[in-house]
């Protein structure tokens, strides 16, 4: 069994292995975030791109501290699990996944992506104002988005 760490963290993101600068923020994110931090990071994709290094690097360290807790949490529908690393679970529609990243985790970050990216970071926005409107715990939304796409949406 996985025991819970201090914090998760949902990390959205759509970026394809031809985009360097994203592939580097997002390994060095993780590695803040797992191996400095000891975080655990959630995703909603696994087979490619940034969730793919993501992934991959928070299964390498908490292999190599030999942590559990730091395994990726990952929600994905049927055709993209892919690999056998972290605690994946199928899910059936994205809604659904959507909402398991933000009911499970404790803090967002939203990285450079596209529609699905947008998407995500948008429902998790709406879901938070709504909590926080009923008097809910608060938690934080961060856009790191070095190609400025998302902000571009917003406008």
């Amino acid at each position: 069994m996985i025991k819970k760490t201090k914090y998760t963290v949902a990390i959205f993101g759509t970026a394809l292995e031809d985009d360097v600068k994203a592939l580097e923020n997002a390994k060095e994110l993780t590695h803040l975030l797992v191996g400095k931090s000891g975080f655990r990071v959630a995703t909603g994709g696994q087979k490619a791109g940034t969730m793919k290094v993501i992934t991959e690097i928070a299964h390498n360290i908490a292999k190599e501290k030999k942590d559990s807790s730091l395994e990726p949490l990952g929600y994905a529908m049927k055709k993209w699990v892919p690999m056998d690393k972290g605690d994946i679970s199928v899910v059936s529609s994205l809604t659904e996944k959507i909402q398991k990243l933000i009911d499970g985790s404790d803090a967002y970050i939203s990285l450079a992506g596209r529609m699905g990216t947008f998407v995500e970071t948008m429902v998790t926005f709406l879901c938070l104002n709504i909590r926080k409107v009923h008097g809910f715990q608060k938690k934080p939304l961060v856009l790191l988005d070095h190609t400025g796409a998302l902000s571009k949406m917003l406008n």
